[in-house]
């Protein structure tokens, strides 16, 4: 285990930020941070290596944000040493309550007001701690499914911290399923669905192959690219009358989402929408 980590910090126009995104993910990121308004956002990527910043800043330029090509210095790289990391989220993990009443909080801060569903994720290389609009977005929509729809199984694909899968379990269903392909991310969701008391209810999976299926409830909160990939599949897996909540792109985005989905007979059912992160439920047409 590395005993340091690398946090990278730059601000981009709202338009760029979800290609950024993707980018620091392929140089290697295991978790981002992201705090938007309405005219730009800023980035903390997280990397157990020194990151590859002239790579990252031919990228800005190549996508053409501006200042990048002019060469303005718009990357900012601290050291984090490992025994430093608590204090650090300590920082920006604010415990707060997301949808009705579930109570999104950190184990040094876990006293949850009354009627709440506590849900304590422990901070680790791996993205989800509630606070970014799509994972609340995902967590408002699924509480909604779960307390109008009986949800036996439920799957959450690109789990990262466990955070929606864990919010499934505790709010009733049985059998989950939380994929994702880093190794890192399954430990923490791993760990994170023990401290929440729910690890007899959530199998960690490193493959949608491996996850099984079908499933009542579905939430996918990855890049627009990955759900228009992943969605026949989604499609399929999706037990009558079925729903699948879509996160992770911007409203510009939106479009090739609500088409995708609904050119195999879905229908939107629900949506949500913050600082320019779009939420969608989608529900089969058929289902009244």
């Amino acid at each position: 285990m590395s005993t340091r980590w690398f946090a990278l910090t730059l601000c981009v126009p709202v338009p760029f930020d979800e290609a950024v995104c993707n980018f620091l993910f392929e140089c290697g990121t295991t978790g981002l941070q992201t705090d938007e308004d309405d005219v730009q956002t800023r980035v903390t990527a997280y990397f157990a290596a020194v990151p590859p910043i002239e790579a990252i800043r031919r990228f800005l330029a190549d996508i053409g944000v501006p200042d990048a090509a002019a060469g303005a210095d718009l990357l900012h790289v601290d050291e984090i040493a490992e025994q430093d990391w608590a204090e650090h989220w300590k920082q920006h993990f604010i415990a707060q309550v997301v949808g009705r009443r579930l109570y999104v909080c950190p184990p040094w801060d876990s006293a949850c007001p009354p009627n709440t569903v506590p849900i304590v994720i422990e901070p680790g290389m791996a993205f989800g701690t509630g606070l970014h609009s799509t994972t609340r977005g995902c967590l408002e929509l699924l509480e909604a499914e779960i307390e109008r729809t009986r949800t036996d199984r439920g799957l959450d694909l690109g789990t990262g911290s466990g955070i929606l899968a864990i919010a499934m379990a505790k709010l009733g269903v049985a059998d989950v399923r939380a994929v994702d392909n880093d190794p890192v991310a399954r430990a923490v969701a791993a760990d994170n669905a023990t401290r929440n008391g729910v690890a007899d209810r959530i199998v960690v999976c490193d493959s949608l192959d491996a996850a099984g299926g079908p499933f009542d409830l579905i939430v996918a909160n990855l890049f627009t690219n990955a759900l228009i990939e992943f969605a026949p599949r989604l499609v399929r897996l999706s037990e009558p009358p079925g729903a699948i909540i879509c996160a992770g792109f911007v409203s510009d985005d939106e479009a090739a989402i609500r088409d995708t989905y609904t050119r195999s007979g879905w229908r939107v059912a629900s949506r949500r929408e913050e600082a320019h992160w779009v939420t969608l439920q989608f529900t089969d047409a058929r289902r009244r």
